[in-house]
């Protein structure tokens, strides 16, 4: 959050006022130092693959865990979905991230 309120784009102004809220009340959840911004985590793994940690599941589907938005993942090398277990660099994947604003910002996307 230190970052991205130091960036002076108006997307990066942006989150910061629209997540501000939701990161510190994540914090407080989780009782850790962050989490991860999961839209924004799909994003970069279409963009840049490599910054992740994959592993190979299928889901387990049952009408009740649909009901409570519950699947489970099952290991399965075969498997369709491909769920991230990790991050290759933090770093990287923080400046992969904040290039992306910055262009949406430059671009007057957002």
């Amino acid at each position: 959050m230190a970052v991205l309120q130091a960036q002076a784009h108006r997307v990066s102004r942006l989150v910061v006022r629209r997540c501000r809220f939701w990161f510190a009340l994540m914090r407080l959840y989780f009782q850790d130092g962050g989490f991860g911004m999961w839209d924004s985590v799909a994003a970069l793994m279409v963009t840049h693959p490599g910054l992740f940690e994959y592993e190979r599941v299928r889901l387990a589907v049952t009408r009740e865990g649909l009901k409570t938005g519950h699947l489970k993942a099952v290991p399965d090398e075969h498997g369709r979905v491909r769920l991230v277990r990790g991050v290759q660099d933090l770093d990287e994947v923080v400046r992969a991230q904040l290039a992306a604003w910055q262009y949406l910002s430059a671009t007057g996307c957002v």
